[in-house]
Formats: C-alpha cells, structure tokens, sequence
C-alpha cells in the first residue's frame, strides 16, 4: 500500500514537471513568432533546465526539439542584430543592406512583426533618401546654372551675390578668393596710382593676399631712400654722404651712390669754383670758362656751376655778334642761349627780319614761328601789322 502511493506522488510529480516544461516551450514559441527572439531562447532554456532535472536524456526526441528550437532562435537573433547594425549606419546602403536581412528573417519566420516593421522603415528611409536626392539634384543645378552666370560675368558682385544665395555652396571657396583677387588688384592699382609711400605701407597693411608685397617693398625701400638722399644731400652734410656711399649691404636699395661719390669729388675742388665764380662776377668770363674747363676735366659740373658755365659761353657769343648784321649769328645765338639776357635782342632782330621778308608764299606756320620771336611789345606790334599786311596782299 505504501509502495503504491510513492509511486503515485511520482507521478504527479512527473506530470507536473513536463507541464512546466511544455509551458516554457510554448511561450518560447510565442516569443520567436513575434520577433522577439531572445525572449525566446531564453525561455528555451529554461526548458532544458526543467529537462535536466526530470533527467530527460540527450537524444531523447523532445529535448532534441528543444535544442534545434534554441539553435533557430539564436541564429535569427543574430540575424536580426546584423540587420539592426546596418540599419543604424544611416546610409542609403546600410538600409538597403538592413532591408534585404530583415527580409530574409520574414522569410524563415512570416509572423516577425519586428522585421515586418523593420522592413517598412527601411522604405520609408529610402523613400527619404530619394526625395532629399531630388531636391538636393535640383538646388545642385540651379546653383550650377548660377555659377555658370557667375563665371561670364567675373564681378565683384557676382561673386558676392552666389556667396549670398550660397554660403555653405559647391563653389565657396573660388568665390571667395575671385573676391580677394579683385580687391587685390584694386587697392593695387589705387597704389600705384597714388603712388606715395604712405600709400604702399597702407597696401601692406591691408592686402589680404600680399600679391605685391615684393613690389611694394621695393618701393618703399626707394622712396625712403630719395627722402634720406634729398635730406643730407641738400644740408651738405658730407659725412652723412660718405656714410651713405661706403655703408652698403645687399639689402640696400640706395640709388645715389654715384651723386654721392661726385659729391665728395666736387668739395676737393671748392677753391676753384670760388675762383671761377669770381672772375664771372668781375665779368671776366674767358677767365671763368677756363677755369671752369679744369674743373670739367676730372668731375662734371654742379649745376649752379653749369648755369654760370653756359652764360659765360653766351656772354662771349654776344660780345662778337652783337654789332654783327648777319642773321646766321643772331638765330646761332637764340637758338644756343635761350635762357641769356640778350635772347630777347636777337629774337627781335630777327623777328623784324623775317617780318621783311613776308610774301604771298607765307604760310601759317611762318606768321607763327615770327610771332613767337617777338618779345618786345612795340617789336611784337610791328610785327603783327606787317603779318596783317601780308595777308591782305594775299587776298
């Protein structure tokens, strides 16, 4: 009697067992025919361990079941993960990857809700895709066909006007430096058109791209130089100029070299200009141009020099044809000596001379040329009546 009993508890216990088993299979299965797969592996699981304790073996046919249950499981869940990492990527290839996996877990398990989803967003992200595409296709020709409008206008304003309806646009960064490049070239040309020297610092300052600055600094270099050359050259400081001449380094741009060296050259021979200039103020001025004429053979004349040189050679000239009655000497003269005190004797002389001669040959060019002879106003009207005459023998 007892024995019977044991046995009976044994096998209620038994059919309790399989019941929990069987339940946690069943819910297995709900969980993979809903998607959600490790919900369903784990409840697998859970059958085994049910399994063990009710000693169920290896090979028997429904721990078998189990186990391939849990295997299939497994498998989509990887699958699934796999088609989620794509979709993740956000791109028109990971979507299009995470669809076709997402289609092929529907395809081993046709109730997949998730995948079903999965399969729609993948769609409607694609569909996205497409539709920015278009726009995006769109916007890129419209911007092109401005560009292209930009192109054959090459202005400022162009550039500005697509850097303006385009600030994040394909061509940017050409837009932006063809803007440079045309404020380059005109606060270049404003420079060299102002040409100072406070100007070319100032382009230095502002030129965004400095295209010029080898020029500019070049020129600079030069116009502090005619300044510091114009300062000691006229204060006649020569031991400034000897500085000047000797101090020399490549980096230099000094220009005056040459004057300077002359300079020092001419104060060697201050006692011979004092000379010169004094028998020309004494209007002894064969005595001055053959002083003048020592000087000239071993340094050019200064320019002071030059000018006293010129009116000794004038003077002399004037004291040899003044009485003279030949026209050759007077129009030598004027045409020699235009700065002398008697240009203007001679240029009456013959300005009155050529007058004489007018005919009906006379030209233009001829009143012209006698007219500008002419400096003495009684001279000048003489002149203009006998030109006046002329015509009218013309007519």
């Amino acid at each position: 009697m007892q024995v019977k009993f044991i046995c009976f508890l044994l096998l209620l216990v038994s059919i309790g067992v399989n019941a929990q088993s069987d339940e946690y299979v069943s819910e297995g299965n709900n969980a993979y025919a809903t998607g959600r797969y490790s919900v369903a592996t784990k409840k697998y699981r859970a059958a085994l361990v049910i399994m063990d304790k009710e000693n169920v073996g290896k090979g028997a046919a429904k721990r078998l079941n189990v186990e391939k249950k849990i295997y299939k499981s497994e498998e989509a869940e990887k699958l699934y993960n796999r088609a989620e990492a794509k979709f993740k990527i956000g791109s028109e290839t990971g979507y299009k990857e995470a669809q076709s996996l997402f289609k092929k877990l529907v395809s081993q398990n046709k109730t997949d809700v998730i995948a079903q989803r999965r399969i729609r967003d993948c769609s409607d992200k694609l569909e996205g895709i497409s539709v920015r595409r278009e726009k995006e296709q769109e916007a890129r020709k419209a911007e092109n066909e401005m560009w292209e409008k930009v192109l054959s206008q090459k202005s400022k304003e162009a550039y500005e006007n697509y850097l303006a309806q385009y600030p994040e646009g394909i061509y940017v960064k050409t837009a932006k430096q063809e803007v440079d490049s045309i404020d380059e070239e005109a606060l270049w040309q404003r420079t060299i058109s102002d040409d100072s020297l406070e100007q070319y610092i100032a382009y230095l300052s502002s030129s965004k791209l400095q295209k010029y600055k080898m020029q500019a600094d070049q020129i600079i270099c030069r116009k502090r130089d005619d300044i510091y050359w114009k300062k000691i050259s006229e204060s006649g400081d020569m031991k400034a100029v000897q500085e000047y001449t000797t101090s020399v380094s490549e980096t230099d741009c000094k220009q005056y070299i040459g004057e300077g060296i002359l300079m020092i050259r001419q104060v060697r021979y201050k006692k011979y200009y004092d000379l010169s200039k004094l028998h020309y103020e004494k209007k002894n001025y064969k005595s001055a141009i053959a002083q003048y004429d020592e000087i000239k053979k071993y340094v050019p004349l200064l320019k002071d020099a030059e000018v006293i040189y010129k009116d000794c050679q004038a003077e002399i000239k004037y004291d040899k044809i003044k009485k003279s009655k030949n026209e050759k000497d007077w129009l030598s003269f004027v045409e020699q000596y235009p700065e002398s005190r008697h240009y203007a004797e001679m240029a009456d002389k013959l300005a009155l001379t050529y007058a004489d001669r007018l005919n009906k040959s006379s030209t233009q060019s001829d009143y012209d040329r006698i007219m500008n002879l002419a400096t003495d106003s009684k001279v000048k009207k003489k002149v203009e009546e006998k030109i006046a005459k002329n015509k009218k023998k013309k007519k």
